[in-house]
């Protein structure tokens, strides 16, 4: 059985969230993409044109690139995006990397009620 993969934008990574190197990886990545979006909202403002919202959006979608690039590699972000600044793809991508590590924090889980017995000691 291969590890974990995650699916965006038609293009497949392998993501395990079992592995202590990608948890770090995406980890850094997050944080960092959460920060920079933080800022980029608080710097919109409450009313927007159409027009206005361009930038934003170009920047949140650079900002979705750089953390797949981190947790991925270098042009993991362009793959999935395949040269577009399109918000939806970025949304998506987010989601579906939150989603992939529920899905797989729930089956550590479920391994762990299943096994619990198994590995304790016997009792005396």
């Amino acid at each position: 059985m291969g590890a974990p993969t995650v699916t965006l934008n038609g293009v497949v990574f392998e993501f395990d969230w079992e592995d202590a190197d990608t948890r770090q990886r995406y980890i850094d990545a997050a944080n960092a993409y959460f920060q920079n979006m933080d800022a980029l909202d608080k710097g919109a403002g409450e009313e927007q044109t159409p027009e206005e919202e361009i930038p934003y959006l170009r920047k949140a979608c650079a900002n979705t690139r750089t953390m797949l690039d981190a947790v991925f590699g270098e042009g993991a972000g362009e793959k999935v995006f395949q040269g577009k600044d399109n918000f939806r793809i970025a949304r998506e991508a987010v989601d579906r990397l939150y989603d992939s590590i529920e899905e797989q924090a729930r089956s550590v889980s479920d391994w762990v009620m299943l096994n619990a017995g198994r590995y304790a000691p016997p009792e005396a």
